[in-house]
Order: C-alpha cells, then sequence, then structure tokens
C-alpha cells in the first residue's frame, strides 16, 4: 500500500492506481475536466519526494508542462501512476483545485395556482370501541374519503407501521398526507396541514441546482447551487457514459457519488430554514437524459450509441428511499419526461418555465452548457436539438481557462489602435484565468479588432507587445495571481471555434426545419448559468448566435430549474410537460445531409457565409478603418 501525504492529510493507495483516482477517493477537490483522460492539463500536481514510487514522465505531459514546471517536479496526476509501496508527498497548486463558482440558481418563473400534488388533511376520527372495532386502516380511509370525496386505497409500508401507536398517542387527532390522491405517504399527530415542503432539483451536466419550496404558498425559500460531483468522472456527458458503461462498479460509484451530493444539497437548505429533512414530502428532477439515468443508476451505455434512445420518454414516480434520497421516506420523486437523444427534461422544463408552448411568436430557447440545448418554435410547434458544444466554454481545453469563480477574467475589452487590453475579473481580485464569458469576449475583440481572421488565425503584427508566438497575451505576469501571462493560445481559438460552430449549426438546422429566416425569430431566452453572463453582442460577433437585434434576447437564469418548481407547486403543470413533449419534433443532427457542409461553414468568424451577419460586417469595417 502506497500513501500518499499532501500537507496534513494521508492518503492511502492501491499500486496502479493514478494519483488523480487516489486524490479523488480521499475526497481532493482537484480540477480533472476530461475526466482523468490526459486531455485538458488541469489536473497538476507537484511531486516533492517519491519520485521513485511513481512511473516515468509521459510524452503527453509535456504537452501540458512548461520548461520551468518539469524542473520543479510538476506532473499531470491522471498520467501518473503509482508502481510501488511507499511515501509520496505532493502539493496541489491553487489553481487547480476546485473551488466554488459563481453559479446561477434564480430564473424566469411564471405564475401558476398553488396545486400541489401532495397535499395535508386534518382528519378528527371516532375513537374505536366495543361498539365500533372498524380497522385502523378503514377508519382513515372512511374519513378521508368523506373529507375529499374519494376513497384512496394505497397506504405506504412505513405509514402502516405507524399507524396504530399515532391514532391514540393523538386523540385519534392526525394529519395524513395524500400523494396524487392516490396513496396516503404520511400521518402525524395533531393537526400539521401548515407544514408542506417540496425539493425540485436541476441536475445540470456541470452543477446541481436545489429549491425548497412551500407546497402551501408556492413560494422558494432558499436555494441552493453546487458543482456536480461527477465532473470528477469528466467534465462532458461522452466521458462519463463511456465510465459508467464500462462495469456495474462504477456505474454505482458515479451514481453514489451523485446522491450524497443531493443528500447534502438538501441537508444544506433544510439547515438554513430550520426544516427538518423528514417534513420534505414531494420532489421534482430535471435533467437531460444522460443525467436522468445516472441519478436512477441505469447504465447509459445505449445513450452513448447510435441511434441514441433513452430508456424511457414518459415521467416516472419513484420512492425517494429507493434511491438513498434522504426525504420522508414515502415520498416519491417526480422525474419530468425526456424527448429524445439527449434533450431530456430539463428541455421540457426550460419550455414549461419561458411558456414558449404558449407564446404565438416564434421563439429561440439556447441553454448553453457543456450539453447545450436548443428549442426553436411557439404554440404551433417546437423544434428541439442537442449540440455537443463541449466543455470548453467552462474552462476546459483552454490553456488558462478556469470556471467562473474568484479571480476568473470574466470581460474583455481590447483597444482598437494600440491593441492594449482592458479586464475585469470576478471579486475584482488579481486573475488566475479566464472564465467562459471572459473567453468568448476575448475570441469576439481579437476577431473585430483584426488580431484574428475570419479562419481565427492569429496575425502576426509588427509592434504590439501583447502578439507573439501564436498567442496573444490578456494580462501580464505582474498582474496575475499566478506570477505567469494570461494568454490565449491558437489552440484556445480553435477549440472556441469549435465549440460556437457546434451551437450554430443546431441553430440553422433548427431554422431550416421551421423554414424561416434568422430575421423572423422575434425572441430570444438565453438560459443557464453561462447563457446568463456572456455577452450577447460578444456571442454574435464570433457567430455562435444568430446575427439579430440584442433588444429581442432575453436572458431567463435557471429555467431548468425553475420549471421543475412550477411542476412542484401545479400538479398540472405534470400533465402539461407530458403535452411538451407531444408537441417537440427532435432534430438528430447526425442525421442531417447538410451536417458537415453547415459545420464546416460556421467554424469560420463569424461563418464563413458572411452575409448572415451584415451587423459584424459593418463592426470590422468600422475598426479596420479607424486602424
Amino acid at each position: 500500500m502506497a500513501v500518499i501525504y499532501l500537507g496534513n492529510r494521508r492518503i492511502k493507495a492501491e499500486i496502479g492506481n493514478t494519483l488523480l483516482e487516489a486524490l479523488q477517493k480521499g475526497k481532493v477537490n482537484i480540477s480533472s475536466l476530461c475526466g482523468g483522460r490526459g486531455l485538458c492539463g488541469k489536473c497538476k500536481v507537484v511531486v516533492q519526494k517519491g519520485y521513485e514510487n511513481i512511473d516515468y514522465r509521459k510524452v503527453a505531459e509535456e504537452e501540458f508542462l512548461n520548461e520551468s514546471e518539469i524542473k520543479e517536479g510538476y506532473r499531470l496526476s491522471c498520467l501518473t501512476k503509482i508502481i510501488k509501496d511507499g511515501e509520496i508527498y505532493i502539493t496541489i497548486p491553487l489553481e487547480w483545485l476546485r473551488e466554488s463558482q459563481r453559479m446561477v440558481i434564480a430564473g424566469k418563473l411564471v405564475p401558476v395556482e398553488i396545486k400541489p400534488t401532495f397535499k395535508k388533511f386534518f382528519l378528527k376520527l371516532n375513537p374505536a370501541t366495543l361498539t365500533d372495532v372498524l380497522a385502523d386502516r378503514d377508519r382513515i380511509q372512511k374519513a378521508l374519503e368523506s373529507s375529499i370525496g374519494k376513497l384512496v386505497k394505497r397506504i405506504d409500508l412505513h405509514v402502516l407501521r405507524k399507524i396504530p401507536v399515532i391514532l391514540r398517542e393523538s386523540d385519534w387527532k392526525i394529519t395524513v398526507g395524500v400523494w396524487n390522491e392516490q396513496e396516503i405517504i404520511t400521518v402525524e399527530i395533531g393537526d400539521k396541514t401548515h407544514i408542506s415542503y417540496g425539493f425540485a432539483l436541476d441536475i445540470g451536466t456541470s452543477k446541481l441546482a436545489g429549491y425548497l419550496v412551500d407546497l402551501n404558498s408556492g413560494k422558494i425559500i432558499t436555494s441552493e447551487s453546487v458543482v456536480n460531483p461527477q465532473t470528477s468522472f469528466g467534465e462532458d456527458i461522452i466521458a462519463r457514459i463511456t465510465f459508467a458503461s464500462e462495469n456495474e462498479r462504477n456505474l454505482e460509484e458515479i451514481h453514489k457519488i451523485l446522491i450524497e451530493k443531493i443528500n447534502q444539497l438538501i441537508r444544506t437548505c433544510c439547515k438554513r430554514s430550520t426544516i427538518l429533512t423528514d417534513e420534505i414530502t414531494d420532489m421534482v428532477i430535471a435533467g437531460n437524459t444522460v443525467m436522468q439515468q445516472l441519478f436512477l443508476k441505469i447504465t447509459p451505455f445505449y445513450l452513448g450509441k447510435s441511434p441514441f434512445v433513452p430508456l424511457t420518454k414518459s415521467h416516472l414516480d419513484v420512492k425517494a428511499r429507493e434511491l438513498g434520497v434522504r426525504i420522508n421516506k414515502g415520498s416519491y420523486i417526480h422525474i419530468l419526461p425526456q424527448v429524445a437523444g439527449y434533450v431530456g427534461g430539463d428541455a421540457v422544463a426550460d419550455v414549461i418555465a419561458t411558456e414558449l408552448n404558449k407564446t404565438d411568436a416564434m421563439s429561440l430557447l439556447i441553454d448553453i452548457g457543456t450539453n447545450t440545448e436548443l428549442l426553436l418554435g411557439n404554440r404551433e410547434q417546437i423544434w428541439a436539438c442537442s449540440c455537443a458544444s463541449g466543455p470548453a466554454f467552462e474552462g476546459a481545453h483552454v490553456k488558462f481557462g478556469t470556471h467562473a469563480k474568484n479571480g476568473a477574467i470574466e470581460k474583455i475589452w481590447i483597444n482598437p489602435l494600440s491593441l492594449e487590453v482592458s479586464y475585469e475579473t470576478i471579486g475584482r481580485g488579481r486573475p488566475t484565468g479566464i472564465c467562459g464569458s471572459g473567453i468568448i469576449d476575448a475570441i469576439s475583440e481579437m476577431f473585430i479588432k483584426g488580431i484574428i481572421d475570419r479562419t481565427g488565425k492569429i496575425q502576426k503584427k509588427e509592434g504590439y507587445r501583447r502578439i507573439r508566438n501564436d498567442e496573444f497575451i490578456v494580462a501580464y505576469a505582474s498582474e496575475t495571481a499566478l506570477g505567469a501571462d494570461i494568454v490565449i493560445t491558437q489552440r484556445d481559438v480553435r477549440e472556441i471555434q469549435y465549440a460556437k460552430a457546434a451551437i450554430y449549426t443546431g441553430i440553422t438546422i433548427l431554422m431550416k426545419h421551421a423554414r424561416i429566416p434568422c430575421q423572423e425569430i422575434e425572441k430570444v431566452f438565453m438560459a443557464g448559468s453561462f447563457g446568463t453572463y456572456v455577452d450577447p453582442a460578444s456571442a454574435r460577433n464570433i457567430g455562435m448566435i444568430p446575427d439579430i437585434p440584442l433588444n429581442r434576447i432575453e436572458f431567463v437564469g435557471n429555467t431548468a430549474g425553475s420549471g421543475a418548481c412550477l411542476a412542484l407547486i401545479n400538479k398540472d403543470v405534470r400533465r402539461e410537460a407530458e403535452d411538451v413533449v407531444k408537441m417537440i419534433k427532435y432534430v438528430e443532427l447526425a442525421a442531417e445531409p447538410n451536417f458537415q457542409t453547415i459545420y464546416f461553414n460556421s467554424l469560420n468568424l463569424p461563418n464563413e457565409n458572411i452575409g448572415e451577419f451584415p451587423t459584424v460586417q459593418n463592426l470590422i469595417s468600422k475598426y479596420r478603418f479607424q486602424r
């Protein structure tokens, strides 16, 4: 057995494990955006002692390590295997630890009638006597039927076990909780009708957002968001499909780590609101198809193979205790219905929250993330697809890319004459990297100001100190918290081109199916954390979104989360979700005959078909004229 020493921590590790695997088992929050495949370079550690117990540095590591780092003992932990028993002393540079991120929890929340699926009823029962020997269960069911006009036949076994004692301790005055008018799932002493809570959860590829809701008032009491712990197995869904599909142990591991984090999220919200977790009696889940199947511990293997078919399209209602989710033992978790491919319940929640299914205006909804969902339509028809935009917007595959956390550069402006840079960081501290919105700003500014051409190639310009060796300096070492220049490299530009091309290709194909030009899109909803902070002008300038008037764009926040809340507050919304699925026409991009042509055209800035971006053309002319 090997032992890794990290500060005052002692982590046991097995021979054959990588340092990353050992650190993850020891619950060390080290970055690994590619899931330990040696592709992102974000899991750096410094080996101080114990070199003889690890294997030699690999050629693949040298792509991410400079000469000074190699001399100092830097290694990529995902590519460094433990080969012998013994002691290994390491440190982890601060920039490679996963810190808390800025996340968007709130979203557009339309008013709905308070009509929850779970409801409580206070019953005053006649005590059992020698002349009235009606069984306890029958007595409750009869009184409840008189109250609601319907016989509720099912009673949760956990509740049945409590009934005899509770009836007599309460002097036959009890509160019963009924789920969907079909099953009694709680029984309490006295009148507890004023205590009724639910929990809505958006399981995003990168983040989890939880909402504690008062089911009597329909108000969100508190909310919380955390990084999806499954990112340690890969930032994108393909990496997680690969990991979970390898064997049952991996599926159990990736499921368990998610459930543990969800329970932590629930406890945090309850503690903050002085509410018991047992008082949560209903729950709604929204997530893409892969996230929902991993939540249920169902193999996603066939979602990773053509024709990318999920297990089910309809909603599911599952007992929380069967999944290990620690809310009331009798409670159900409602999992929103899915569309197809990777378009899941989160996209359905997006539609409900924005009322895309009720508007006459032709509207486009863009939920940007590692897996970007696109929906285009109105009350007549909605077309939907998902794009493998990848984790570049989350900082992966970008040399100084980082999550949206303190120190991340989030806004950039370049002087058109001197090419000097002004920037803002989250928290206004010294720069530690560039987050997604900053990367989009940087590529936009570099293109409009002539630093990169339409193919994305960095131009050599004499007399401009920030351009050197196929990279552009955003912040000098003297300004940063890293002691090194923060730059945009040629490879970084390419990564963003791939990601933005995937999104614009999806939008273009949806417009073709709807048979409309971009000018007929009357409303654009920008959803999700990234969509909230990205500058739409920058997104347009690089050709990620169509060239439409910016006043048509509305930032709606986390609509997947708010849609899940609506389904918690009003049970009719759950039926509406099923209707939404029926009106959505799924478009499989891989099956589109013109996909490759559209995608390759979209790689250029803003597009090979520059006429589609007249506003951008004017901007280029303006700034090139100034130069």
